[in-house]
């Protein structure tokens, strides 16, 4: 699951927060810990797909699903973030005005 996060990672400006890599950890795990457990299949979940998309294994299905809510969450807490930190520089520069 984390090879993708891994070439993530050497891009020169990484999309990927803490918090969305912690999230779509703890996503892909629970998908993978239910999976295993109930023994579901793509063949199971999807079963009017073609079969060749049957027969690939759920963990493909968990790595995009992982990228998602990683990418997702990473969007949203970065531009928390970058609000956070202009309204920084903003008090910053008010207190020098002053």
């Amino acid at each position: 699951m984390n090879e993708a996060l891994l070439v993530i990672r050497l891009w020169k400006k990484n999309p990927v927060t803490v918090q969305g890599a912690f999230a779509g950890m703890i996503v892909g795990i629970l998908i993978v810990i239910y999976s295993t457990t109930s023994g579901t299949t793509l063949a199971t979940l999807f079963p009017s797909l073609p079969q060749g998309i049957q027969d690939l294994d759920v963990g493909l299905a968990v790595l995009f699903i992982n990228i998602a809510v990683t990418l997702g969450v990473s969007a949203v807490t970065r531009k928390t973030s970058i609000w956070m930190e202009e309204k920084k520089q903003i008090s910053e520069m008010e207190k020098l005005i002053k």
